[in-house]
């Protein structure tokens, strides 16, 4: 969310809905690799003159193009052998979408549905919170999170011992 808001001048429509599903558009997923940019992955794939300058030109008020990082996705749309759209994975559950409507492209904002889901779990302590609790599967980042949320109220040194339950 915070890479969302560093990277858009102007916030696009938000869409749940892909616009690139239908099964007679053909996909080209490239990785931004170093040394790469937007416009070598578009030459490379035969994007006209004409449609790069269009879909440049429309890119500005949405996205900064010096944004994108190095191992980010950037999908190519295809229809008829047509350039007809381009998507660029924000994050796991952004994509921004420019699809060619006449002679623009216009922006969406695709963000993928998801749940939530909350799950309850113990940990004991037997070695220290760290490895216990990465072996009892919660992600590293949350365990972070927690120990920034509980640091100024439990001395993690101290307080945690053997024997001690987490949850």
């Amino acid at each position: 969310n915070n890479q969302i808001k560093q990277a858009f001048y102007i916030k696009p429509r938000v869409i749940r809905i892909s616009l690139f599903n239908s099964p007679a558009l053909k996909v080209v997923e490239k990785k931004i690799k170093k040394g790469s940019s937007l416009s070598n992955i578009l030459n490379l794939n035969n994007v006209s003159n004409y449609d790069f300058n269009l879909l440049i030109k429309s890119l500005k008020p949405h996205f900064d193009v010096n944004k994108i990082k190095v191992g980010q996705k950037v999908k190519l749309i295809f229809n008829n052998l047509n350039f007809y759209g381009l998507a660029i994975q924000i994050d796991k559950i952004s994509t921004l979408e420019f699809i060619k409507e006449g002679s623009k492209f216009k922006a969406y904002l695709f963000k993928k549905s998801f749940k939530k889901e909350l799950t309850f779990s113990q940990i004991y302590i037997k070695k220290n919170l760290y490895l216990d609790a990465k072996e009892a599967g919660l992600p590293i980042n949350i365990f972070n999170q927690l120990v920034r949320l509980l640091s100024y109220s439990i001395d993690f040194q101290r307080d945690i011992r053997q024997n001690t339950i987490f949850e």
